[in-house]
């Protein structure tokens, strides 16, 4: 069964509504038999009505992948290119990094920009996507956090891992990459994709046999 948040409201005896907002889990096939089954029987004979109906997330699937990330310091005496950092050296300003990613993202939630387009039955069962970071191994790494009401099934799975991959080459990604970062001794940006052939997302079960094979 799913869970819902309904929220409800009852007429007092003031000629007031008192409004209530309950998580439920309710079994239905429809939106009808949905709005039945969310009221009680003692609700319903109190003349109480519904307002609003929104499935909640059950479940919380995680994705990651490689980050890269350049010191820009040359460039400023008269480089021509930036410096690839070694991962375990990158570790060390992931709060400068965390802390620049919060600044240009806020508090938007990316699964409002997973619609049918890139996929015609994934994008309904998610309710978050959330860009993070981890370390893993003494390296770095993107995470992506994705809320969902219901398992995706493996192609599902697919479509949302090609959608997180545009994310990080064109859309998400590639606007954070152009921000700089201070550090406290570098100059630095931050970048989700690269062109490199062996770049991917991997999912939970994934990343948990790289990271066996890492050690």
């Amino acid at each position: 069964m799913k869970k819902y948040l309904v929220k409800t409201a009852i007429p007092s005896r003031k000629n007031r509504w008192e409004a209530s907002v309950d998580e439920r889990t309710i079994k239905a096939e429809n939106f009808n038999g949905m709005l039945i089954k969310a009221i009680t029987p003692d609700e319903l004979s109190a003349g109480a009505r519904i307002f609003e109906i929104e499935e909640l997330a059950t479940m919380v699937k995680s994705f990651y992948f490689p980050l890269t990330v350049y010191n820009h310091d040359n460039l400023y005496f008269g480089g021509e290119s930036s410096e690839k950092l070694d991962s375990g050296i990158a570790v060390r300003y992931r709060s400068y990094i965390e802390q620049a990613f919060q600044n240009y993202q806020g508090n938007d939630n990316m699964a409002e920009y997973f619609d049918e387009y890139d996929s015609k039955t994934a994008y309904k069962k998610i309710k978050c996507a959330e860009w993070k970071f981890e370390e893993v191994n003494g390296c770095l790494w993107g995470k992506v956090n994705v809320s969902l009401t219901e398992k995706l099934t493996t192609d599902e799975t697919e479509e949302l891992k090609d959608w997180i991959s545009g994310q990080n080459s064109d859309g998400l990604g590639e606007g954070f990459e152009q921000q700089e970062i201070r550090t406290y001794n570098h100059t630095i940006s931050v970048s989700f994709w690269n062109p490199d052939d062996n770049y991917r997302i991997y999912d939970e079960i994934e990343f948990g046999n790289l990271r066996y094979n890492l050690n």
